[in-house]
């Protein structure tokens, strides 16, 4: 009775282990535990990063864009940016042109540490994506890429 018992059991979490939203969950954990291991002296989350890159990429945006970007509800992106301004990486001022609009600019020790953040981030990613083939790298990622996209069109308040 017993071994019945933990056969089941034991197939009930090898189903688990094969399904999508488990196998990508876990994904997600190991790459985000590279990411903290690589950024440990640096304090940038994969959120905190992600807004780097994008403010960077714009030279200044607002909060709400800014969460759109990232894919991320209003109030994630303003405790993130409420961090990066406390870590003294960006600057928040009122929108020129509407004054109930923030927009957030890199500050010089933004820029620095993204930069070493993008070549720490770089490593850690070759390092993660080792595993893999130069072809399943490739696949791998455009099968993420299509997933993604998919939903995102599916989802359009998400963006």
């Amino acid at each position: 009775m017993k071994a019945d018992v933990a056969l089941e059991s034991s197939e009930a979490i090898d189903q688990l282990h094969q399904r999508p939203g488990f196998l990508v969950r876990r994904a997600n954990q190991i790459m985000a535990s590279c990411f903290a291991d690589a950024m440990a002296d640096l304090k940038i989350t994969t959120t905190q990063y992600g807004a780097l890159v994008i403010i960077e990429a714009n030279g200044s945006i607002d909060q709400v864009s800014l969460a759109r970007h990232l894919r991320l509800d209003r109030s994630t992106t303003g405790l993130a940016i409420m961090n990066l301004e406390r870590e003294g990486l960006i600057t928040r001022d009122q929108h020129p042109h509407d004054k109930r609009r923030r927009v957030v600019k890199l500050t010089r020790r933004g820029r620095a540490v993204l930069q070493k953040a993008h070549t720490r981030g770089e490593t850690s990613r070759a390092q993660a994506m080792a595993i893999f083939t130069d072809r399943e790298k490739q696949q791998f990622l455009k099968l993420i890429r299509k997933f993604v996209s998919a939903w995102d069109a599916h989802c359009p308040g998400e963006k």
